[in-house]
């Protein structure tokens, strides 16, 4: 396996390739046999890692999810980690299930998680807070991130330094380092490096007439996703009322504002009381 950071593949050029070496760690799992292979049972082989080409954000957002449910299989089959849920399970005692699902965290040091927070399977960094009444579910929260009051991350990875905002949501997206998402959030969606989506800023996740398209260099393509939100590039900024079509990607460092002739600015001083 080769890194090709270009994309591009060559016969010539793959001297130049930096190799990776990937353990496969696969298991053959028995399956019924066509009919037209000889004996009852064909094993076939399955890995909890995965080779992805990435050459649009789509296939980042896709990388990040996949892999972390991966990760989480991975996980489930290590014989340790059956011992470790057995002694998080005797922990739990008296039985709750909110005991019991909170028992599959991994949790890092000087982490904080308010008592009336919901957080059940997922894997939280050093120094992050989960605030009062929010609930995150399958997740992979990274060091010093944030969650906010209320807040819903559900199968999501959010990375270092990265804050959800009070009500906000994160619903199967990815949040880069230091980005940020107020009410409503995103879903299906990639938001970049230092990234602000104001309050209020809304995105559509679905094409009524079919897969999302998506710009892929100068052309615009079917994406073969029915459900897919939009990229938010590095240091990009969303101003409160902007919508965003699904399959959109907002250029690096760039700032979007709703139309100023929609908003108030002034108000007259000789405004009539009831007006």
């Amino acid at each position: 396996v080769f890194w090709c950071h270009d994309g591009r593949f060559s016969r010539e050029a793959a001297a130049a390739f930096e190799p990776l070496v990937l353990e496969l760690r696969e298991r053959e799992l028995p399956t019924s046999a066509p009919p037209f292979v000889p004996g009852e049972r064909m094993p076939m082989g399955i890995t909890p890692q995965y080779v992805f080409q990435i050459r649009h954000w789509s296939h980042l957002h896709q990388a990040n999810i996949v892999g972390g449910i991966c990760e989480a299989f991975a996980r489930a089959t290590r014989p340790r980690t059956w011992a470790w849920l057995a002694w998080r399970v005797l922990r739990a005692f008296p039985w709750t299930l909110r005991r019991l699902l909170g028992g599959f965290n991994h949790r890092g040091r000087r982490s904080f998680i308010h008592p009336t927070a919901s957080v059940e399977g997922c894997v939280i960094g050093r120094g992050v807070v989960i605030d009062a009444g929010a609930v995150v579910r399958g997740s992979i929260v990274g060091d010093g991130a944030k969650i906010g009051q209320h807040a819903r991350v559900l199968w999501s990875v959010i990375g270092p330094g990265a804050r959800v905002a009070w009500n906000g949501i994160a619903n199967f997206s990815v949040l880069m380092r230091g980005a940020e998402t107020s009410f409503p959030g995103v879903q299906m969606s990639v938001v970049g490096r230092d990234a602000y989506l104001g309050s209020g800023v809304w995105h559509l996740d679905t094409s009524f007439t079919g897969p999302v398209p998506v710009r892929d260099g100068e052309r615009v393509v079917a994406s073969h996703q029915l459900l897919l939100g939009i990229a938010v590039g590095h240091r990009g900024f969303l101003g409160a009322g902007v919508t965003i079509a699904a399959g959109r990607e907002i250029p690096n460092g760039t700032r979007w504002i709703d139309d100023p002739a929609r908003m108030a600015t002034r108000i007259p001083a000789d405004l009539v009381d009831g007006e």
